[in-house]
């Protein structure tokens, strides 16, 4: 099962600032599939954290999380300008889910390519020395962002028994700020069109985060990480080698 492609529903929108006169997306489309980022085992996938996350100006865009999964999927949540009025920049946040490529263009830059509600935009990144950098449409450096550490095996099987036995769940109905926005914004995302619902999930003492109900469960990590997906149909699908 993949996660949903949707956009997220929260946006806040906070301050007062003058326009930053730069930004991260690039709807340009003279890019195309790069196929060695595809098949190099360095590419780019898996949980990454904005580094120092406070040294940028108010309204300046930026991502804190990115998700980018082997399935082809991935979940950002990022900060941006946001206008206020005719003469005037707040700072917008946005979190959302879709599919990506990596792709580059006749120049040999790379390319984070992204697709959401029926857009595409691009982010111009470079993988140095472990970092995963972007770029701004100027040409500016724009932020950095590293890699997490992903769950081991081990830690993924525990998670499946935990789940499958029904223990150590526990609904919640109110979101509280240590929450994984991820979770929620998938909950909020799929609410009107069943009977879904947010639960922390105990393994062996770590908290997880499920948005469970329609046969379907989506399992996260308190950092946004998708760590498993499963469908109940004829038989249980569990998606586990998203890393």
């Amino acid at each position: 099962m993949r996660s949903g492609i949707v956009l997220g529903a929260l946006v806040v929108i906070t301050g007062c600032a003058s326009d930053p006169g730069v930004e991260g997306r690039d709807p340009a489309t003279d890019d195309v599939v790069d196929e060695d980022a595809k098949a190099d085992a360095a590419r780019p996938v898996g949980i990454y954290e904005l580094i120092d996350p406070y040294s940028f100006e108010e309204g300046m865009p930026r991502m804190e999380h990115l998700d980018l999964r082997r399935d082809g999927t991935f979940y950002i949540y990022e900060i941006g300008p946001a206008m206020l009025d005719d003469y005037n920049f707040g700072e917008g946040y946005n979190s959302y889910f879709g599919t990506y490529t990596l792709n580059k263009d006749r120049y040999g830059n790379q390319y984070l390519r992204v697709k959401n509600d029926g857009e595409s935009w691009r982010y111009k990144y470079k993988v140095v020395g472990g970092e995963l950098r972007f770029f701004y449409r100027t040409g500016e450096d724009g932020w950095k962002m590293k890699h997490l550490a992903d769950p081991s095996a081990a830690h993924l099987a525990r998670i499946r028994t935990v789940f499958e036995s029904g223990e150590g769940r526990r609904k919640t109905n109110n979101r509280a700020s240590s929450h994984p926005d991820a979770v929620w914004s998938r909950f909020y995302d799929v609410r009107e069109t069943g009977d879904y619902g947010v639960y922390t999930l105990n393994v062996d003492g770590q908290v997880h985060y499920m948005l469970l109900g329609e046969g379907k469960v989506e399992i996260y990590a308190a950092n946004n990480q998708l760590l498993a997906a499963a469908l109940d149909g004829d038989t249980w699908e569990w998606t586990e080698d998203l890393f």
